[in-house]
């Protein structure tokens, strides 16, 4: 979305983005010819060019450490391209969300809400991105509207967008069975989220509030980031005691 949104095919990922997700993004950017250079998070803004469409970060990181939103939102647009982040959605209980840090698009997993297996799915993906860009946002768009009864509904939005609607397809496509499920599930636990702001703090803050298990003791010298972090927390350690 990115480089359709600046017309460039050069992306520059952190590595401390989640290994699985940047083999999901080299797999998908690959057959479009789009280049990936895949750098530490503090020369990503370094590396940021004319040719750049985007920085790519996660936040918290794979390594439980928060990156200088700000500052890789800075170096990008400064260079007319965008910051995409992948963000945990329970961690936005207690951090300040990406869209304050100048976040362009924002993609995240679902699954921390609680949302169980399901012997496979469907799970819950989360994406969003600026006003003006939603119109370039993939597959489709569900909205919250009233009927003349005053009824809530939902329905297809900005539907000019999709394929199905252009004259100039070839045929009528119809929506895959996964986004609707998506949408379905999403319905689902949308109350359990809409419950208050208080009791998904609670949840965020749980985590780093709770002691480790006793069962296994480690002697912590030093941590490999001078950054907060959350939900992990990446050092080098000697285990002194085992289970």
């Amino acid at each position: 979305m990115a480089c359709r949104v600046t017309g460039r095919n050069r992306l520059v990922v952190c590595d401390s983005v989640a290994p699985s997700y940047r083999q999901v993004i080299a797999t998908y950017c690959q057959a479009q010819g789009i280049t990936i250079d895949v750098v530490t998070t503090a020369d990503a803004g370094g590396v940021a060019n004319e040719a750049t469409a985007g920085i790519v970060a996660q936040y918290p990181n794979f390594f439980g450490t928060l990156d200088d939103l700000a500052a890789l939102g800075d170096a990008i647009h400064g260079e007319g391209g965008l910051l995409v982040v992948s963000a945990d959605p329970l961690a936005m209980g207690m951090l300040r969300p990406p869209g304050a840090f100048g976040a362009d698009i924002v993609a995240g997993e679902g699954q921390p809400l609680g949302i169980p297996p399901s012997f496979g799915g469907p799970y819950l993906g989360l994406f969003s991105c600026k006003q003006q860009y939603i119109r370039q946002m993939p597959s489709r768009l569900v909205g919250r509207t009233t009927d003349t009864e005053g009824r809530t509904g939902y329905v297809l939005t900005l539907q000019t967008r999709e394929q199905h609607i252009r004259r100039n397809a070839q045929r009528p496509t119809s929506v895959p069975t996964k986004p609707c499920t998506r949408w379905r599930r999403r319905y689902t636990w949308q109350p359990w989220v809409a419950t208050g702001s208080g009791r998904w703090q609670s949840c965020a803050t749980t985590n780093p509030t709770t002691p480790p298990s006793k069962s296994t003791t480690c002697r912590v010298t030093r941590c490999r980031w001078k950054a907060s972090s959350f939900r992990s927390l990446w050092c080098p350690a000697q285990l002194t005691r085992q289970p």
